[in-house]
């Protein structure tokens, strides 16, 4: 009798993700007016591929299996979503992409390897991607041309940790390479062109998170300045020699700045003995307004919407227990929407339009 009703209770689950996925194929053809996420989390064993529907605050599964899932992309016209998949027991990595008007798949490239993915892992018609490999306590940039096949080497570094952004501007790739020690930090900054690489001697200690502005002119990053003993964001424009310090706050560590599509924004975590914090700030130093704050669970996966009016981001428990997805609206009402629950949430983008 037990085995009839786990059997029965089997098959009902699987009719559902099934019946899920078929009402998915309606739903990704629509661009509701508030907006859709794209994001990969975990349930028990299964590794699922979501598409949120922000105001009808519904979910729906594209993919669901029990390969992990990272490293989502859009393209431009929101037409195409891609991501890595990565297969446990082969050690593969599939780069796969999906036409959304149709929910139908395609593997790019397979590897042999894991990749660590940068938030901006794909170029914006999905046809190039840069990825980087750690190997023996290094660090491969990774170039990939989807339609010409060719891939390449672009860098080769020491890093580990957080120390490196990826940004695609046009048909160009920007990178920025953080390397650092207890006394000194270095950002290197450089293209495909590496004519155009530029190198900055940061009088900083303990460095992290480099993030490009959207057209990759500017970078923010967080570090310990001078006479301080926490962290501050410092904005180093192309034009500047000096850094300007965004926060230069005492009682709070800055981090993980995201800029908005605009760039006339940043959104940032900053944290205490007491809690987590989240923050957004005009980039003319304006004084910055608290969006939410946590006391227990780690704030992570920030995002603005593609109109810069709401942003995104995963409150979770360390060790995998529960993650939960929530947006913010910017203007007007401004109570939070928690979207999904999960065990964890992996990655996300919002889809552009």
């Amino acid at each position: 009798m037990l085995t009839r009703l786990l059997l029965g209770s089997s098959l009902l689950c699987v009719m559902l993700i099934a019946l899920l996925i078929v009402a998915s194929r309606i739903i990704a053809l629509e661009m509701p007016s508030q907006g859709q996420i794209a994001y990969t989390a975990t349930e028990g064993r299964q590794h699922i591929l979501y598409l949120a529907d922000v105001g009808r605050s519904i979910i729906y599964p594209l993919v669901a299996n029990n390969h992990y899932k990272d490293g989502i992309g859009w393209s431009d016209d929101g037409k195409s979503l891609g991501y890595m998949q990565f297969e446990v027991l082969t050690g593969d990595h599939h780069i796969i992409t999906m036409n959304m008007q149709t929910l139908e798949s395609e593997v790019q490239l397979s590897r042999a390897y894991r990749a660590v993915l940068p938030d901006k892992f794909w170029s914006d018609d999905l046809s190039q991607i840069v990825y980087a490999i750690v190997n023996d306590n290094q660090t491969y940039f990774t170039h990939v041309d989807l339609e010409a096949e060719e891939i390449g080497v672009v860098y080769i570094t020491s890093l580990l940790g957080w120390g490196y952004d990826v940004i695609w501007v046009g048909d160009d790739v920007h990178y920025a390479i953080r390397r650092s020690s207890l006394q000194k930090g270095i950002v290197s900054r450089l293209s495909n062109e590496l004519a155009l690489s530029k190198e900055w001697q940061l009088p900083y200690r303990l460095t992290y998170d480099p993030s490009f502005a959207p057209d990759g002119s500017r970078l923010i990053l967080a570090a310990v300045g001078r006479g301080m003993t926490n962290y501050d964001l410092y904005l180093y424009d192309s034009e500047l020699d000096e850094p300007i310090n965004l926060s230069e706050s005492r009682s709070l560590n800055e981090g993980i700045p995201i800029w908005s599509g605009d760039g006339e924004q940043i959104l940032y975590k900053a944290l205490n003995n007491v809690g987590q914090f989240l923050y957004i700030q005009s980039i003319d130093i304006a004084e910055p307004r608290q969006l939410y704050r946590n006391d227990g669970d780690r704030l992570q996966l920030m995002r603005f919407s593609p109109d810069d009016q709401q942003v995104s981001f995963v409150e979770s428990i360390p060790g995998g227990r529960r993650a939960t997805l929530c947006v913010i609206q910017l203007i007007g009402n401004t109570n939070l929407n928690c979207l999904a629950h999960h065990d964890t949430i992996d990655s996300l983008e919002w889809r552009p339009g």
